[in-house]
Order: structure tokens, then C-alpha cells, then sequence
């Protein structure tokens, strides 16, 4: 289905999902840990709720705050709000109070929908609520048909907040229209029945997407709990028990279900977005997900999430894209490669992103002159300036080339930071690499490399550094590579650059003295110092004070499990968040093996001996 421009066109995802409902009455849509939705229950209580907000007299078209954690009431409520023609402001319960006043400063709400466990993060704000699991006998008594307003499509249907270069967020206020260009224009690519797995929170565009797509499309959502999200062996068998076979997320997420080395059986569609995929996932996603079309997409929260699309791995032809490129515009979009006077380039030129389309944005909330600034008009169309390099690949295709913002210049060169990592990228081995610009004083400038590579690969610098000079100008050769497990992530589960900056391995030696660390404690130092690349941190220091996240934590529990051969959980890890009391816990646990070693009887032990003399002798003749 093609969403247009035009009014007599026009559907609104409260249609498309009216619609579903209709064709999917019994089917389900909801799935979670405690409780299920068929269509047909959905729509009534999304109706109830739309009734209730008019019944509370608050204006069609006012803002509404949503601060619920991901829930089967959460998707009622975005539902709910959608219906009612007003508009929702999604409001992460995790993130910082200061964060959320802001947000809520700028939003400024009419009201907003939340529950009693999470009102005690209002208590110091003049802000009105609504008590979802208060007023539930309430909304109940509400008519259960759909509200009869027509959604026009230059209607706000919600505001999203992410971060902006001033470190304040800002709000992309999403016009009806785009939303639901988002839902059909996606229709075109996935074509099996959805049944998808809610695996970021509502604060991030990409989850907005999935519900929008699988609701309005027959498919069903699976919601986990948030202690599932935190624990990948949880999320894998989520996706194996209850047959999930779409995923829509972040490249970091997706490696990390890949690197636990599970076969996937039931994907069939995996779309990652948000950020460059790294070498390791083109190697691993055929092996592990054999069966899943595997997609690269492209797509700023200021045009509805979605641009462009690329196949890059197709289970039918075994078929791998390289190098990975982000693909060719969605339906009712359109690209641009523009220069810093807004004149179209030719083929294969580098130059801004500029997208124009039904999917693009009002422009930012109470920020007039950013919006001035990033949307402007181009042939008579209003366009998105993405601040983002790109070309157009001679085939047609988009090639993301890095931030228009990540410009420095040593000694008299400009140079884009994303292009030196495009290349390095390129050399055989390398995962992910990250330049950072470092400056000892005003003349002295040097660029560091931060890497992964594949399988944790030795990388010989010197060659490294060879290919390089052979394709960039010796300015833009990093002086120094340094070889890290993982790159320090933001809760999204994005590369967090500003951690990442703040790297050093010159740091004074830990607080507490070596000789006074027990063997676990020192292994446990080593896994710490991996995953949160630090070196200097007391045996006391709480793990998220140190910077450490819910992404971080599974890195943990993975490398215990890996390393010290200890089987533990993730509620476990977060009960015990420092290394003193950690070492302390798995001491008293008495460190049980991840897979107890087989009782052999004499016989079978004596058979065993013989093999392994056997074995020794073969090799000695080897040698």
C-alpha cells in the first residue's frame, strides 16, 4: 500500500490498523510473559482508552506524555493516543531524571500516562497523570468503538526526542502521514506474515517502526520483559521457543545474539539499522541465521525512520552484498546528493544526504531556527539535510559515507573522520573501527584508531598502516591502533563516541593494591576493564557508575561464562554490581561448571586413558 500526499489518499495508521483488526479479528497481536491480545481485543481497548482520554476533556490534537516500561498497556496506550487524534510523547522510564524534566519541559504535556510504580519520577514535577492500572475500571466503562475523528495527515501523531549536538535533546515533531508511510512502505520488502520481537525501548524510533509495521499488517509482537532484554541466552530463546522471525535492530544487539553461537532456524527477516554493521556479522548471519534475508537500512528520526533498503544477504541465492552499501530509496522517497549550495552532484560524488518524501518530519519542537536550518526546500520540494556524507554508487545504490560533523583538520588537511574509518573498515579482518581525534596541545594533533576484528584476529599494525598510506594522504593516517573486544555502547545499543573519546590506556594502575586481590577478583578485574575499557576502578566501584549499561552487563556474564567457566544470571549479576561483592557471591556459589563433566564408569575411564595414550603417540609421530 502506498501512502500519498494527497487528503483523498490518505490513510492513517488508525485506519490501517482498524483495517487489520478487521481481517485479523481472532488472530493474535500481543504476546507477552504473562498475558496475550487477539486483534479484535486490542482494538477495543485502544477504543476504551481514546473514549476516556475524550471524556477527560483533554483536546484533540493536545500532547500526551507516555512513560510506561515495554508492556502489553504501553501499546494500548500508543494505540490509544493515535486514535484519539492527539499526540504521544514517548518518555523512557530508564533514563536520568534530568533528561526526562527536560523533556518534559519542552513537551510540555497536557498530561501524562504512566502507573504508581513509576509516579515517584514526577513527584517533584507540575505535571498532571493519568494511573493507567488506577484507572483501569474506568477506561473499562468506556464505549469500545472506534473514535469517529478523521485524522488528517499533516496531524502531529507523535514527538520523539534524540540527543543533539548541544548535548540538550531535541524533538522531531512526526506528522501523521509520515508514520504511516513508514508502516506501508515497508510492506513492499517484508512479505511474510511479522512476527517480530519489541527489543529496544519506545524512546527509540527504530521500536516505533516494528509496532507500526506488525500491527497494521496482521502480523504479532512479542513483548519480553525487561529483565529478558538485559540477557541475550533469554532473548535467543524467545526468538527459538515462541518461532519470532523478524528482528529490527541495532548491528551491537544483533552481534551479540550472533557471538552466543545459536542456530536461528526461524528467521526469515533481520534489519539492522542505525549504524555501520560491522565485518563479523556478514561472516556469522549465514551460518546462524541460514534462513533469514538479512537487510542493511538507512533512515534519520527526521524522515520516519525509514529511507533506503538494502538485501545484503539472500538464503535462496546464498548470496552475500559486498561491499554493504544503503540500498535504494523506499516508496514515496526520494534521495539526494547535494553540495553546501544545494546543487545536485553528479554520480559517485560525495556530497550531503538530503531526502525529501512522505516520510519526513514537521521539523524540531520550540527550535524554529535548527528547523530552518535542516529542513529547507529544494525544486520546490521541502527537503531533510541529514548532515551525513553519502554517494551515489554508479548502480543506483546509496553508499553512507560518515558524519558531515566529524570534519578535523591536521596540519592544513581536511578530513572526514568516516571516511578514514570506511577505509580502514575495508582491511581484511577488521570488525568495527572508530577514528578519534587526539590533541595534546593546539599543534599537536593525532588521530587513534579504536578496532575490533574478527574473531579477535592479530592485526599486524605496520601492514595496516601500509594499506593505508597507499589510499589516504599521510595526514589522515591514524599514528596509533588500539585493539579493543567491544566499543562502549549507548543504552540504544548505539557506539557511544563520547565514551569511546574518553579512552586511555595510559591510566594510573587500579586503586587497590594487585598483591591484595584474591585470583577471582583479578580475573574478574581483567573482564571489568574488557567491557567497560577501563583502567583504573576500585573493587567497591558500583558497575553503571563506572559507565557500564545493560548491554555492558550481558558482555559480563558472557565472558564469566566464557572465561571462568561459571554459569550465572544476568538478575544475578545486577544484585551483586561491584567486583569485591561479586567475587564474593561466586565464591560462596562455589563456581558449578556450565556443563558437569560425564560420570564414567572404570571400564569406560580405562577406555579413555588407552585413547589418549593412543593420541599422544600419533602426535609425537607427527612431530
Amino acid at each position: 500500500m502506498n501512502v500519498l500526499q494527497q487528503q483523498n489518499h490518505f490513510v492513517s495508521i488508525k485506519e490501517m490498523f482498524e483495517e487489520a483488526s478487521i481481517k485479523y479479528a481472532d488472530e493474535l497481536a500481543i504476546i507477552s510473559k504473562n498475558k496475550n491480545l487477539t486483534y479484535k481485543e486490542l482494538d477495543k481497548a485502544s477504543n476504551q482508552l481514546a473514549s476516556y482520554l475524550d471524556k477527560k476533556g483533554i483536546a484533540v490534537g493536545a500532547i500526551i506524555g507516555c512513560c510506561l516500561d515495554n508492556s502489553l498497556e504501553l501499546i494500548v496506550a500508543i494505540l490509544g493516543i493515535l486514535k484519539s487524534g492527539r499526540v504521544y510523547v514517548p518518555l523512557d522510564p530508564s533514563y536520568p531524571k534530568n533528561r526526562l524534566k527536560y523533556m518534559l519541559q519542552d513537551a510540555n504535556p497536557s498530561i501524562i500516562l504512566t502507573n504508581s510504580k513509576l509516579l515517584p519520577l514526577f513527584n517533584s514535577l507540575s505535571f498532571n497523570t493519568i494511573l493507567l492500572n488506577q484507572e483501569q475500571d474506568k477506561i473499562n466503562s468506556c464505549s469500545k468503538l472506534p473514535p469517529s475523528i478523521l485524522i488528517q495527515p499533516k496531524q502531529l501523531a507523535y514527538i520523539i526526542y534524540t540527543s543533539g549536538s548541544t548535548g540538550k535533546p531535541k524533538g522531531i515533531m512526526v506528522e501523521h502521514v509520515a508514520a504511516a508511510h513508514a508502516a506501508a512502505a515497508h510492506t513492499k520488502y517484508y512479505k511474510c506474515k511479522l512476527k517480530g520481537l519489541l527489543s529496544s525501548t519506545i524512546s527509540f524510533d527504530v521500536s516505533l517502526l516494528l509496532i507500526f509495521h506488525i500491527l497494521t499488517s496482521g502480523g504479532s509482537l512479542y513483548i519480553p520483559h525487561k529483565n529478558e532484554l538485559r540477557d541475550i541466552s533469554k532473548l535467543i530463546n524467545i526468538i527459538t521457543k515462541k518461532s519470532v522471525n523478524y528482528l529490527l535492530c541495532v548491528p551491537s544487539l544483533y552481534s551479540l545474539i550472533l557471538n552466543k553461537g545459536n542456530r536461528l532456524e526461524y528467521l526469515k527477516i533481520v534489519s539492522l539499522t542505525g549504524e555501520v554493521i560491522p565485518n563479523s556479522i556478514i561472516n556469522l548471519h549465514p551460518k546462524y541465521a541460514p534462513n533469514a534475508i538479512l537487510y542493511n537500512e538507512y533512515g534519520p528520526s527526521e524522515y520516519a525512520i525509514g529511507t533506503s533498503i538494502a538485501k545484503i544477504y539472500d538464503p535462496d541465492t546464498r548470496c552475500l552484498s559486498s561491499p554493504i552499501n544503503a540500498g535504494k530509496p523506499l516508496t514515496d522517497t526520494n534521495i539526494y546528493i547535494l553540495n553546501s549550495n544545494l546543487e545536485p552532484l553528479p554520480s559517485n560524488t560525495k556530497g550531503e544526504i538530503c531526502i525529501s518524501g512522505n516520510g519526513i518530519a514537521r521539523g524540531y519542537l520550540n527550535n524554529s531556527d535548527l528547523s530552518n536550518e535542516k529542513f529547507t526546500y529544494f525544486n520546490g520540494f521541502k527537503i531533510y539535510r541529514t548532515g551525513d556524507f553519502g554517494k551515489i554508487l554508479p548502480d543506483g545504490n546509496l553508499d553512507f559515507l560518515g558524519r558531515m560533523d566529524r570534519q578535523i583538520k591536521i596540519k592544513g588537511y581536511r578530513i572526514e573522520l568516516g571516511e578514514v574509518e570506511h577505509v580502514i573498515q575495508k582491511y581484511p579482518n577488521i570488525d568495527q573501527a572508530i577514528v578519534i581525534l587526539k590533541q595534546k596541545s593546539n599543534k599537536d594533533k593525532f588521530l587513534v584508531t579504536y578496532f575490533t576484528s574478527v574473531n579477535s584476529y592479530m592485526i599486524n599494525e605496520s601492514e595496516l598502516r601500509n594499506h593505508l598510506l597507499k589510499r589516504l594522504p599521510a595526514p589522515a593516517c591514524p599514528s596509533k591502533f588500539i585493539y579493543i573486544d567491544s566499543f562502549p555502547l549507548t543504552p540504544n545499543g548505539k557506539i557511544d563516541l563520547n565514551s569511546l573519546s574518553k579512552i586511555t590506556y595510559d591510566s594510573p594502575s587500579r586503586k587497590k593494591d594487585k598483591e591484595s586481590q584474591t585470583d577471582l577478583e583479578k580475573q574478574l578485574i581483567d573482564i571489568w576493564e574488557t567491557v567497560l575499557c577501563l583502567k583504573s576502578f576500585d573493587l567497591n566501584d558500583h558497575f553503571f557508575d563506572l559507565g557500564g549499561d545493560s548491554i555492558g552487563i550481558v558482555r559480563v556474564q558472557t565472558a564469566i561464562e566464557k572465561k571462568l567457566q561459571i554459569k550465572l544470571s544476568v538478575i544475578e549479576l545486577l544484585e551483586h554490581p561491584s567486583i569485591s561483592s561479586l567475587a564474593n557471591f561466586l565464591s560462596l556459589k562455589g563456581k558449578p561448571p556450565l556443563t558437569p563433566p560425564p560420570q564414567l564408569s572404570i571400564n569406560n575411564a580405562y577406555k579413555r586413558k588407552k585413547r589418549l595414550q593412543r593420541l599422544k603417540i600419533h602426535r609425537s609421530l607427527d612431530e
